[in-house]
């Protein structure tokens, strides 16, 4: 499954899969501006994402984003805080 940004997102809106879901794991693909990274940046546990150490900002026990079965949104933990609206949707 990808992840797509709404218009939600602070960067707006992209046509184009930024980040695959695969095994539990949120992996960046050829469309995200890091380009494609061989290891996850995100951990799933439940309904919850979690960074992992090969994200960027580093590793955080905290979730940064919630998920359901079609959309993803920042979590109260998030660096950017918290919004009410999906910033991804998952196809």
């Amino acid at each position: 499954m990808y992840l797509y940004r709404t218009l939600h997102h602070p960067e707006g809106w992209s046509g184009q899969a930024e980040y695959e879901l695969r095994d539990g794991r949120i992996f960046t693909t050829v469309h995200h501006a890091a380009g494609p990274q061989p290891q996850p940046w995100y951990e799933v546990t439940g309904d919850k994402a979690y960074p992992t150490m090969y994200h960027p900002s580093g590793r955080s026990s905290f979730p940064w984003f919630d998920l359901n079965n079609s959309y993803m949104r920042a979590s109260v933990h998030h660096p950017e805080g918290w919004q009410g609206v999906a910033w991804y949707v998952i196809r």
